[in-house]
């Protein structure tokens, strides 16, 4: 139960660096940052969906995930 908790707050923690860079706008740091959400937030919902479980019940899902993942 630990792990869809760590993957959040690292959500949270990878977007609060944005907070300092909104008037900056350095496009390196925001795709960095919203990079590194979206992988974590991947993670956090695949720990939920799939926590004891192997039946594939969210086949939408893997199909974002996948095009996220390889794009």
């Amino acid at each position: 139960p630990i792990t869809p908790i760590c993957d959040f707050l690292a959500v949270v923690l990878a977007l609060l660096p944005l907070v300092s860079q909104i008037r900056k706008l350095s496009l390196a740091v925001w795709g960095y940052a919203i990079w590194i959400a979206i992988i974590n937030f991947q993670g956090f919902v695949n720990t939920i969906i799939w926590h004891n479980n192997v039946n594939i019940v969210a086949p939408v899902w893997c199909d974002i995930v996948t095009k996220l993942q390889l794009g």
